[in-house]
């Protein structure tokens, strides 16, 4: 295994650099399955639970794993149980749900309900996957963040993407009320001169839902390597200001694309999705208040 950069990473995406093993408790299922609430097209997902929340899981689910993960900083308070899903990368270029499972460890171990959703078409998926994401993704993502809602009994689930899999999301960011974030890791905006075919490609096939995404007035994190292989900081700045408040744009200084799910990324990604959830913690809450009395009216 080994860190991928430039073209050799694009052709071997799925042999990265997993995190380090962390020191607190978590249980992890990996058989869990739902089907899509478009199509029915069964799904899998794995479900990672913090140690101290053991008992939310059926007795009766198989395949759960013992591991363990650290830290203590920017946990979600005792009284509201929230979720996170994640969704990977383009499965067309080797895209796979087992590259977010060290970040999605990470998570479990402070405090966070994991789903680490295979989007259709990859890992243990049925179905096939579209080039846009336009296929079905969308309602796949959505159907992961009811599972959180109804199964694991979140009161907030947050979107995690990365690269293809930030797209996704972004389509799905409004579909639910009680989806209260979104972050975006290594968004691939593509460049028309600067990144070669990388930047090309992704101007042609990464667009689908970013006008959803530029619409939602839900906080929005854009992390970004200095030296992505795809798009450019000035790029995901400036799609940012056309992007409705609250978003942030946090660069990681000598990351490409694909350094993100290896050490020492993935760690810094975490704390930053952790510290951005604390800080936008009093404006999603105001937010989920107005939507309920909306809904009341």
């Amino acid at each position: 295994r080994g860190q991928c950069t430039g073209l050799r990473g694009l052709r071997r995406m799925s042999r990265w650099v997993p995190m380090p093993t962390p020191q607190e408790e978590y249980t992890v299922n990996h058989l869990v399955r739902f089907p899509s609430n478009r199509d029915a097209v069964e799904l899998a997902a794995s479900v990672f639970l913090p140690g101290n929340d053991l008992g939310r899981q059926s007795a009766d689910n198989v395949g759960r794993d013992a591991a363990s993960s650290s830290s203590s900083d920017s946990s979600p308070p005792s009284s509201s149980r929230q979720g996170v899903v994640m969704v990977h990368a383009h499965p067309k270029f080797g895209g796979a749900p087992d590259m977010m499972l060290g970040i999605a460890a990470d998570m479990a171990s402070h405090g966070f309900c994991v789903v680490n959703l295979a989007l259709r078409g990859s890992g243990e998926s049925a179905g096939g996957t579209s080039w846009k994401g336009d296929c079905g993704e969308v309602a796949d993502v959505v159907t992961a963040c009811d599972y959180c809602k109804e199964v694991l009994q979140c009161e907030l689930v947050h979107l995690m993407g990365y690269s293809f899999g930030a797209t996704v999301c972004g389509g799905a960011i409004d579909k639910r009320d009680f989806i209260a974030t979104y972050v975006a890791i290594a968004y691939p905006l593509g460049h028309w001169f600067s990144r070669g075919l990388f930047g090309i490609g992704a101007k042609l096939l990464m667009h689908a839902h970013t006008p959803t995404l530029k619409d939602s007035t839900k906080p929005k994190l854009f992390l970004i390597g200095t030296i992505d292989d795809f798009t450019s900081i000035g790029a995901t700045e400036r799609f940012a200001t056309r992007c409705q408040q609250p978003v942030v744009v946090k660069p990681h200084h000598g990351c490409d694309h694909f350094g993100f799910v290896a050490h020492p990324h993935c760690e810094k990604l975490c704390v930053d999705a952790r510290t951005f959830w604390k800080d936008t913690r009093t404006y999603v809450r105001a937010s989920s208040a107005d939507s309920a009395v909306s809904r009341e009216k």
